[in-house]
């Protein structure tokens, strides 16, 4: 899910709000089943879809949540 947003993100900046849903719901899959690497992956990607939506404060949460994952 998290990939499938990714790319329709950048394939058409248009459909961000669907991109969005899309790792959204790939992120909220990976914390269920406790995939913690996959799930900073997905706030990494979540960050880029948001930063293609000119919403920068959301991006750096997103940005800092995958980053505290990470460490």
């Amino acid at each position: 899910m998290v990939a499938r947003g990714r790319i329709l993100a950048e394939a058409d900046p248009t459909q961000v709000e669907v991109a969005e849903g899309y790792i959204r719901e790939g992120i909220s899959l990976a914390e269920k089943i406790k995939a913690k690497p996959f799930t900073a992956h997905g706030y990494l990607f979540l960050r880029e879809v948001l930063e293609i939506a000119s919403r920068r404060e959301e991006a750096l949460e997103s940005l800092k949540k995958a980053e505290e994952m990470y460490l």
